[in-house]
């Protein structure tokens, strides 16, 4: 599951009024987060964290194009070309000489590269 900029402003809205009215951080955190977004398939302190701080990886993908046969660089995130990279001309992940901070498209931070999809 991955947070999206809404899922952001409707936990940050709920934790305001929480806050407000004078609930724990805590359970206001608990409430907002599973309130917003339901069941998560992983812990709460790894939503917590991609709503402050979205991460993204470099994901090598192979050319689905009839006018190139060139791969092209997308986003773990939101799966579009919103990153750039500075490469070799060997087009592996080892080639990638730098990148982007974030990803242009959904503002995620880079952390990394990850495997080539086919």
């Amino acid at each position: 599951m991955k947070t999206t900029c809404d899922d952001q402003r409707k936990v940050a809205e709920s934790l305001r009024a929480s806050t407000y009215s004078g609930e724990y951080l805590d359970k206001a955190v608990f409430k907002a987060i599973y309130g917003t977004m339901g069941e998560l398939p992983y812990p709460i302190g790894s939503v917590l964290a991609d709503l402050i701080d979205p991460t993204c990886h470099i994901v090598l993908k192979d050319s689905d194009s009839d006018y190139t046969d060139e791969p092209h660089y997308i986003c773990s995130r939101c799966g579009k070309e919103g990153i750039d990279v500075y490469e070799r001309e060997d087009y592996t992940l080892e080639g990638i000489i730098s990148h982007s901070d974030y990803c242009s498209c959904c503002g995620a931070r880079v952390v990394d590269f990850t495997i080539r999809m086919e």
